[in-house]
């Protein structure tokens, strides 16, 4: 697992029997199938928290990915504010499309010190934490 991805209250650890996570395990809030699928009911639900590993300041790809899972049907809308130097944005991304892939969240400017968070108050449907990359754009 990434150092420093801090995970609020009740999300659950959760080793794919297909083993198509990044890492030993992805997360997922409880309710629905307990895959993270057919998520509701924020009450209670922390966020996630990623810190992102900028060395140098510039325009990178954040790409995002989610284990294959066939039951992944359900629209979704996961909540992502990206935090650095100060400025913050908020997106959404659709969790149930091309699971197993890896999803472009778009071209964004980042520092050193730069965090990724999944609001969780403001998600629905499938929402799990497993990974993020970036990639530097010249």
């Amino acid at each position: 697992e990434t150092p420093g991805v801090t995970f609020g209250a009740k999300w659950r650890s959760l080793h794919n029997a297909n083993g198509d996570q990044i890492g030993q395990s992805s997360h997922y809030p409880p309710g629905g199938h307990g895959w993270g699928v057919d998520f509701s009911d924020s009450t209670g639900v922390g966020d996630v928290t990623y810190p992102l590993p900028v060395k140098k300041a510039g325009k990178y790809k954040l790409l995002w990915r989610v284990p294959y899972m066939h039951s992944a049907k359900t629209e979704s809308s996961t909540a992502l504010e990206i935090s650095s130097s100060g400025d913050v944005k908020r997106i959404t991304v659709n969790q149930s499309i091309g699971t197993g892939t890896w999803q472009e969240a778009g071209v964004f400017d980042f520092a050193p010190g730069s965090t990724l968070k999944i609001i969780a108050s403001k998600s629905y449907g499938v929402v799990i934490a497993d990974g993020f990359a970036l990639v530097p754009q010249s």
